[in-house]
């Protein structure tokens, strides 16, 4: 798919951003408008992964991250007191399982 700039910033950028050599990417339901859901599931997905902007690449998931733990909570778990995943072991299963088909 051909993309020219004036497209790209007309249609994916945000333009309350006051930035002329960096862009910030619209939001949708808040998130990133690159964000879809996975068929078949209820997760979501970067559609641009692989030509991600820098700052998405150096982002860092952890547990001090709001959207992190919004996160856990739609697989069915949570962080406890002690820092350990917490939820059925069919869950914490699944989200190991999905770790580890998307680690590059």
């Amino acid at each position: 798919m051909d993309l020219n700039l004036d497209v790209f910033l007309r249609d994916y950028t945000d333009p309350r951003w006051p930035g002329t050599e960096n862009f910030l990417i619209r939001h949708r339901d808040g998130a990133c408008i690159f964000l879809e859901n996975i068929p078949g599931t209820k997760l979501t997905g970067c559609c641009i992964h692989g030509i991600r902007p820098q700052d998405c690449h150096d982002w860092t998931p952890g547990i001090d991250r709001s959207e992190c733990l919004l996160g856990l909570g739609k697989w069915g778990l949570k962080i406890g007191s002690s820092g350990d995943l917490e939820g059925t072991s069919e869950n914490i299963s699944r989200f190991r399982l999905f770790l580890e088909s998307i680690r590059e």
